[in-house]
């Protein structure tokens, strides 16, 4: 390591020593009059930026937003591997997921060659509710118990990006077409507290009422690649406070690879943090439509709604117990809802 150190300590003085030779040289060379005067300030990084932007046409957005979220989640699984004994044996609902939410996004659009969009949000659970039931016989009948609890912590992340082709047509009414490719990972971390037993079979349950102690996670992962298309339109006003109008609209396809863990902590007889998994291939879809009002040459003020719908196939519910023994039975299906509006501003450089 001491080598090392010395040897990136002897290559930087090199670097320094050749940078100060040409310099001096051309000190040398000067004339008389100029060697005194004081260096030129450096170009600011910013104008130069938007010089090479004016110069190649192309177009930067940069913009921050918050706003509401309302999520809900549910899966549920199967008495065996085969989807038997019975065909649903347990099911676990996240409803009305209330959700505050920021997000960062960025759009870079080099007429007739090239388009980039990328975003990254982060949200925080304010309230929420869970129900756990569980069933002796097929279709949801014969439902020996039930909990009702509070889901009121937790988070969700969402990165999602994609490049395309701009097509773009008009002049005074600019009309974009934008088909994508892209790649997005989505996370959910749901609690569950608060337990209430609602429906209890003495032998099999317990009492019904309050229970203490309870403190059980999900995490639930999506990601994969997915395509889609933008549709985007923009106007100039040329007199008025909003000076410029651009809206745009996106329907987009995922192929979801979806991974779970949890932690039942009330649960003697499994492994703790890491009681069970969730492993299944799905397929999202996400319907998006915004409005930029620019109030400034460069600034503008965002709004922008978006709905998500995504579902697995069956996969495999994998049960770690507190022994190291293990057991498999079928995850039926997973399914995830989400709302969101946000506001915000953006920056063109």
């Amino acid at each position: 390591m001491r080598r090392f150190s010395l040897l990136i300590l002897l290559m930087a003085c090199l670097a320094v020593a050749a940078t100060a030779d040409p310099l001096e040289a051309q000190t040398q060379d000067q004339p008389p009059e100029t060697r005194d005067r004081p260096p030129a300030d450096p170009p600011n990084t910013i104008s130069a930026v938007h010089e090479w932007i004016h110069c190649s046409g192309a177009v930067l957005d940069l913009g921050v937003a918050g706003g509401y979220r309302e999520d809900r989640l549910d899966w549920n699984i199967a008495g065996n591997s085969r989807g038997q004994n019975p065909n649903v044996l347990s099911e676990l609902k996240w409803r009305d997921l209330e959700i505050g939410q920021v997000k960062l996004q960025s759009k870079f659009t080099l007429p007739r060659m090239f388009h980039f969009r990328g975003s990254f949000g982060y949200g925080w659970i304010a309230n929420g509710a869970n129900r756990d039931s569980d069933y002796l016989g097929d279709d949801r009948t014969f439902e020996y118990s039930r909990t009702d609890n509070n889901a009121d912590q937790g988070s969700v992340y969402d990165f999602s990006s994609a490049v395309g082709y701009p097509f773009e047509f008009g002049r005074e009414i600019v009309i974009a077409l934008r088909p994508l490719i892209g790649y997005s990972y989505h996370r959910q971390n749901l609690s569950i507290t608060d337990g209430d037993q609602t429906i209890a079979t003495p032998g099999l349950t317990q009492s019904a009422g309050p229970f203490a102690g309870l403190d059980s996670h999900y995490d639930a992962r999506w990601y994969g690649p997915w395509a889609g298309v933008e549709l985007g339109a923009a106007a100039a006003i040329p007199d008025g406070f909003i000076r410029r109008v651009e809206g745009f609209f996106a329907c987009e396809v995922h192929r979801a690879d979806y991974r779970a863990q949890a932690d039942w902590n009330l649960r003697q007889d499994l492994a703790q943090p890491n009681s069970f998994r969730h492993r299944a291939d799905g397929v999202g879809y996400v319907l998006s439509a915004g409005l930029n009002l620019f109030v400034a040459p460069r600034w503008a003020l965002t709004t922008e709604a978006s709905y998500q719908s995504w579902s697995t196939n069956q996969g495999r519910h994998r049960v770690y117990f507190a022994d190291g023994g293990t057991a498999d039975t079928r995850l039926n299906e997973v399914d995830w809802r989400s709302m969101a509006l946000s506001v915000g501003v953006l920056y063109r450089f």
